[in-house]
């Protein structure tokens, strides 16, 4: 064997683990696999809500109207409501779609719409997903296609929703795997050494010098032997009774996770995912308080922000008309209680811009018959009688002052 073939045989035969006195410190402390951001509790947390709230708005069809846009009712608009997936229903749809994009889709997720001919008419019946790990793409800055088990779909005949879209070919998305990488394995082995610090043998609190043997003390029987001897035979709290020359005790104080600053670490790096996800810190809990204004805003901009993407997509792909659209209604998802809704609908209702079954409904109630009409103060008269008021005519403005 040459000198060479010599040296690579004795490097291949150092183990790291050669260099601790316990191989199972190493196992404890380090770990240096693979991490993905979805198998993080973290990200988990930050995308579960994002998808709850974005799969928790309704669906509604809209039209374009003179005096402004209004709901359309008819079969699509329930069926993208209710189940566009035959085998789940809309939440789970919406909330599979944002996942994926997220986590699974390296910002993309595709689906497939099936159409049906019935009575001359061309009907949307389901719509599948594709499985993202299956998927690649032919992409430049200009077009794309997409390849799924063997085929090529081009854009039009899938629904692609995008999270980010990517530098190179923006019709394609990417995700947060790159920017959140680091901070994700540091959370990783943060959460390995203090588990592995928590259940350490190498920490006692209590140590027993005893006069024994060395036969004794050298295996781990005999020293259960002689600790037992005095543990389980002594009642809980009772204390020992034992000569001086034989034992000593010695109470120690081992170092804790807030010496070596690991819960500091773990919540900077939690505010760090929840920054890179644009989520409020205390839905991961780094802060304390839950703040209104703060889920407001997040449901203003990061929520719809998605939510747009993803109605957009729907109105291009899958309605012919010009003037319609598909929109999510986010007002069920802001941070409202009961008293903030009876308000505003009690304002609106007394202005004349919302009937008393429109605030019933506001509130959760059922409607009640005579409360479609449009009213405004001074009595909470129709508006379309507004101008036939005494106090505005002239004549019983005169006839009042020859009363009064």
């Amino acid at each position: 064997m040459s000198w060479f073939k010599k040296k690579r045989a004795e490097v291949k035969k150092v183990s790291l683990s050669n260099y601790f006195i316990d191989p199972s410190i190493y196992q404890n402390l380090c770990d240096n696999g693979y991490s993905k951001i979805s198998d993080n509790a973290e990200v988990q947390i930050c995308v579960n809500k994002i998808a709850d709230l974005i799969s928790n708005m309704t669906i509604k069809m809209m039209e374009n109207a003179e005096n402004g846009n209004k709901r359309i009712k008819d079969g699509l608009s329930r069926k993208m409501d209710i189940n566009p997936n035959n085998l789940m229903t809309r939440k789970n749809f919406i909330f599979h779609i944002v996942k994926t994009m997220f986590l699974y889709g390296d910002g993309n997720c595709i689906c497939f719409p099936h159409f049906i001919t019935k009575e001359g008419k061309v009907l949307l019946d389901n719509i599948d997903f594709f499985d993202m790990s299956q998927v690649t793409y032919n992409k430049s800055y200009t077009s794309y296609s997409i390849n799924y088990k063997g085929k090529e779909y081009f854009p039009d005949e899938v629904l692609h929703f995008v999270l980010i879209p990517s530098e190179r070919c923006p019709f394609v998305g990417k995700g947060y795997s790159k920017i959140a990488i680091d901070t994700i394995n540091t959370l990783k082995q943060a959460g390995v050494t203090k588990k592995g610090f928590m259940g350490s043998k190498f920490m006692p609190n209590v140590i027993i010098k005893v006069d024994g043997t060395t036969e004794e003390l050298s295996t781990e029987d005999g020293r259960n032997k002689i600790l037992n001897s005095y543990i389980e035979n002594t009642e809980a709290g009772k204390p020992w009774i034992i000569p001086s020359s034989l034992m000593e005790v010695e109470s120690i104080k081992p170092l804790s996770l807030q010496d070596l600053a690991i819960n500091d670490s773990i919540k900077i790096d939690k505010k760090t995912v929840a920054k890179i996800f644009d989520v409020p810190g205390f839905l991961i809990g780094t802060d304390d308080k839950f703040d209104k204004d703060e889920q407001n805003y997040f449901v203003d901009t990061r929520i719809m922000g998605i939510a747009q993407n993803i109605q957009q997509e729907f109105t291009r792909k899958l309605l012919d008309s010009q003037s319609r659209f598909f929109e999510f209604n986010p007002r069920s998802i802001y941070a409202y209680n009961i008293k903030d809704l009876a308000d505003i609908a009690g304002d609106w209702r007394g202005k004349g811009l919302m009937t008393g079954n429109e605030a019933r409904d506001w509130i959760k109630l059922e409607p009640k018959e005579g409360l479609d009409e449009l009213l405004v103060l001074e009595n909470y008269i129709p508006t379309d009688k507004v101008g036939e008021q005494k106090k505005l005519n002239k004549e019983g403005g005169e006839e009042n002052d020859e009363e009064k």
